[in-house]
């Protein structure tokens, strides 16, 4: 609502305007929900997101990126990083070339990064960045986020270490031994295989558990484990 007082004929008016903006304050509700909503999810979210200059200085991260890195806060990290090439990556040179990626692809790119901490240890971790442009095609910063895969990527290298054993030890064992899928096809047979059989191990997996053992000892093979 507006007003405005005047005189018409010698007598003091006063002229009002009124305008429906109904439409208006529901546009400006939705869109206060909306960003509250993001807010949330930037705060809350698991992985570390971030918003950065395409020449390294941290614009923006979660609480999560803070921890991730070994920061007390996201503030401690936006304050502290003035070139994120040199002070979060294990080499500096990764970074310049995923951002040069991503510039040139025009497109998301996703890397797997070592990366450096607050202390100075380091953690393996997947990185999701894509370079942000204005309404004239300018690149005007960096957003993405980055997942700690540090434990996953042990617990990785455990398994393979412990298969490389296992199939040393099976690869040198007297005794024929194999593995299968859930349908009784051979996925493994150890080397001895061609003593006992007198077939090459990768000619031996063409057959099927059935084949090979007599009845009886294939019937064995089905009983409930334990028995």
């Amino acid at each position: 609502v507006t007003s405005s007082r005047f005189e018409f004929q010698g007598k003091p008016l006063v002229q009002g305007i009124v305008r429906d903006i109904t439409e208006r304050k529901h546009a400006e509700l939705a869109l206060k929900r909306s960003e509250a909503k993001y807010r949330r999810l930037f705060e809350d979210a698991a992985l570390g997101i971030f918003q950065s200059t395409l020449s390294g200085k941290v614009l923006n991260v979660n609480k999560a990126f803070a921890k991730m890195f070994g920061y007390e806060s996201a503030h401690e990290v936006i304050t502290s990083i003035i070139d994120a090439a040199q002070d979060m990556y294990e080499k500096p040179e990764k970074r310049h070339a995923i951002v040069q990626k991503a510039t040139t692809l025009n497109e998301p790119v996703i890397e797997e990064c070592q990366y450096r901490r607050k202390d100075g240890s380091y953690f393996t971790g997947v990185l999701f960045l894509r370079a942000v442009k204005d309404e004239h095609g300018n690149f005007t910063h960096l957003e993405g986020f980055v997942e700690d895969i540090t434990q996953r990527k042990a617990a990785e290298d455990a398994l393979q270490r412990s298969q490389a054993r296992y199939k040393l030890l099976a690869d040198n064992a007297d005794d024929v031994i194999w593995t299968t899928d859930e349908h009784l096809n051979f996925t493994y047979v150890s080397p001895s295989v061609k003593l006992m059989y007198g077939y090459e191990p990768e000619d031996f997996l063409q057959f099927t558990v059935q084949e090979v053992l007599l009845p009886k000892a294939f019937n064995q093979t089905d009983a409930p484990p334990g028995i």
